[in-house]
């Protein structure tokens, strides 16, 4: 099949809806961080306005004709991630598509909408890079760069005992820790580290890759369960305000599993979960 013409690359930003290849602003000029100096403020579904939300976004426009659409890497509540190649590049690529109806049904568009603003944004060897986005009438599509080996999760299946060595451990733990400080340095929590949210390139270097929890704030923020309760930290369980500590937190429960192919926290039920983590302090 001939490739399309190639189109050309325009700015999009996405705090203007999820449609993909609106034009915005001219680039800044300068390279400052997002308003470092910017009041906390929780990023909710009542709250829209993050503080990266003005700036422009590099995005080439795609459309479905773009994509050779092969075998399907996962299936979720909201959508299907396919693998694809690139048709213009003939790159292999992470094609991700929700279904807009199942979002606005349960209330979670502005997760999507959120993920699609902060991986747009942020430019990071160890962050899953989002290379587009688009929609029609049914779905959201968004293509990301893509991880051979999948999730961390996933090729710890594929070692005896789900345990790594030591120094791939050490060398995957350094790329997570990072990603998770350069996060920090524009006041952004992430809240949902585990190896299901970590993936992992054919040279076996990690990138984080799910910001659907994470939030903007310079200080502590209301504590509510949002991630995996064996990898949550005992403030979201005492009612304690949580700042960027829940992070590390949740980085030494990481190191853990890689270690020994198991949680340090993993009762059978997740009530019990709680309770083992509320009383570690």
């Amino acid at each position: 099949m001939a490739c399309p013409k190639p189109a050309s690359t325009k700015v999009c930003r996405p705090c203007d809806g999820l449609q993909g290849g609106q034009a915005g602003p001219p680039p800044p000029e300068d390279d400052e961080p997002p308003y470092p100096g910017r009041k906390g403020a929780y990023c909710g579904p009542d709250k829209a306005s993050w503080p990266w939300s003005a700036r422009p976004y590099f995005f080439r426009q795609y459309s479905l004709g773009d994509f050779d659409i092969g075998r399907v890497l996962m299936k979720g509540e909201f959508g299907t991630v396919y693998l694809a190649r690139d048709y213009r590049t003939r790159d292999l690529v992470t094609f991700k598509a929700a279904y807009k109806d199942k979002l606005m049904e349960e209330q979670v568009l502005y997760l999507l909408r959120k993920e699609v603003e902060m991986q747009g944004y942020f430019d990071h060897p160890n962050i899953l890079k989002l290379l587009g986005f688009f929609s029609d009438e049914a779905r959201i599509y968004i293509v990301f760069e893509y991880c051979e080996h999948g999730t961390l999760e996933q090729y710890q299946r594929t070692q005896p005992g789900c345990r790594l060595e030591e120094p791939l451990a050490a060398k995957l733990t350094l790329d997570v820790t990072s990603a998770l400080l350069y996060l920090h340095d524009f006041n952004l929590m992430l809240r949902d580290l585990r190896p299901q949210s970590i993936l992992i390139t054919k040279d076996l270097t990690a990138k984080l890759a799910d910001f659907a929890f994470a939030v903007y704030t310079v200080g502590p923020v209301k504590s509510e369960p949002r991630t995996t309760p064996a990898f949550e930290a005992p403030e979201f369980f005492l009612d304690l305000p949580v700042s960027r500590l829940a992070d590390h937190w949740q980085l030494g429960c990481l190191i853990y599993d890689m270690l020994t192919g198991d949680c340090p926290f993993a009762p059978q039920q997740s009530s019990d979960t709680r309770d083992h983590i509320s009383v570690y302090p």
